[in-house]
């Protein structure tokens, strides 16, 4: 029982390799000879890139392809609703729609999501990350922000790291609606 024990301690000690980075700092984890967190984060930031546009400038077009490559088969995202606790459950490519529509939404001129800072956990072939966000919605007379907090696990699938699912919610007291003069 005490070698089971023992064992079961070694295995999380050493086997798990964590990080915790701000946006500031470099990656860098213990026991990482192949720099899967690096791997993980920028899977992760390929998605904020993804989903973020500005009409204004050359990040016209969402990256879908980016997003369809990384969504592992039966992915889901769920956001929770802040005040009433309510889960809106969406399939990858309901996800993937409601992505598109915001984009050709003629009130949205921006959408800018970024993590703030990562705390990724990985062992072997699973990651999870806890990743604070800052979001952006501009549209041509108003601009809202809001902070939130994103829940990622990913799996590596013949060697790529995809999304298995990513839940959210925001913090209604960081929101902060500015209307734009022209």
């Amino acid at each position: 029982m005490n070698r089971i024990i023992i064992l079961a301690c070694c295995l999380l000690v050493f086997g798990c390799k964590t990080t915790k980075e701000s946006t500031e700092g470099s990656v860098v984890a213990a026991n990482d000879p192949a720099n899967e967190i690096s791997k993980i984060k920028e899977t992760i930031d390929g998605l904020y890139s993804a989903i973020s546009f500005d009409k204004g400038e050359n990040k016209e077009e969402i990256d879908l392809l980016f997003m369809e490559s990384r969504l592992a088969p039966g992915a889901k995202f769920v956001h929770q609703d802040p005040e009433s606790g309510k889960l809106e459950v969406l399939s990858a490519g309901d996800f993937v729609n409601n992505v598109e529509k915001n984009r050709n939404n003629e009130r949205f001129v921006k959408l800018q999501e970024i993590g703030l800072s990562y705390d990724i956990k990985q062992f072997n072939d699973i990651a999870h990350c806890y990743c604070p966000y800052s979001l952006l919605f501009k549209s041509s007379k108003t601009e809202m922000s809001v902070k939130g907090t994103n829940l990622i696990q990913l799996a590596k699938i013949d060697g790529v790291w995809k999304f298995i699912s990513v839940m959210w919610t925001e913090d209604p007291k960081t929101m902060e609606v500015k209307t734009i003069e022209n």
